[in-house]
């Protein structure tokens, strides 16, 4: 005659399943956190990067108006890497335009080759101040034209002024992680980022307000994923990706 499982026998079932479940729970945790370590140390060697270039060529990189002749290997026949027009903001009018326009919303073109935005990176690259990037790119691609990010997709470089969309006090160059490398980034799909990881980043660099400070965020559809500056993050669907996450860092 078969004999069942004893109550014993299945405690100690039910105890295996829970400590793997357990298991399996706090190494996911332990990934996320680490995915938020990885991209707040991306976002602070950039800077870092900018800071060190400035210091030496008074100057940002991308607006560098002489670069082709300053910069090492910086050949606009060969490898497309031009001049910017020195105007204080990287990205709006003069010779390479792209990025965000003077009304703060998007400009469809911020990633293309020889916009300020994308040669910002080149510029960095040239200068031995950051990899990840590559100096031969045909077409905007991350890991080619743009860096990939830890936390998925990858980080575009772009200008703020107060209006666009919902980030009402940054003002200035920020770095934002996007999905897509090309594309709206006010539509939904284009954001690897959910509410929960952006609020961990800014908790742990600035001051937890999804509307104030460096580390801010907007979502690009009607269900605004990352919270308003009236609620923080909790009130909204945090778990929903499509959150835009900007860095401030000038």
């Amino acid at each position: 005659m078969d004999k069942g499982f004893t109550l014993v026998e299945l405690a100690i079932v039910m105890t295996i399943i829970g400590l793997l479940i357990g298991g399996i729970l706090k190494g996911q945790k332990m990934v996320e956190n680490a995915r938020v370590t990885a991209t707040i140390s991306q976002f602070k060697s950039y800077k870092a990067a900018v800071t060190i270039f400035r210091d030496k060529h008074n100057s940002m990189p991308g607006d560098f108006s002489t670069a082709t002749s300053r910069l090492p290997n910086c050949v606009t026949a060969t490898n497309n890497c031009r001049n910017g027009d020195n105007s204080g903001i990287i990205g709006l009018g003069g010779t390479s335009g792209g990025g965000w326009n003077s009304g703060g919303w998007w400009n469809s073109d911020e990633s293309g080759l020889d916009t300020e935005a994308t040669q910002f990176w080149k510029h960095l690259l040239l200068s031995d101040l950051i990899s990840g990037v590559k100096d031969s790119s045909t077409q905007p691609e991350w890991g080619s034209s743009h860096p990939s990010s830890s936390a998925g997709g990858g980080v575009h470089l772009n200008f703020l002024n107060q209006l666009a969309g919902g980030i009402d006090t940054m003002n200035g160059h920020s770095f934002r992680i996007q999905g897509n490398v090309t594309g709206d980034p006010n539509l939904n799909g284009y954001h690897p980022v959910n509410g929960i990881f952006a609020s961990q980043v800014d908790r742990k660099i600035d001051d937890g307000n999804p509307a104030k400070g460096d580390i801010q965020t907007e979502g690009p559809g009607p269900t605004r994923d990352c919270g308003l500056p009236s609620s923080g993050y909790e009130t909204y669907d945090i778990e929903g990706k499509d959150c835009v996450l900007y860095y401030l860092f000038e």
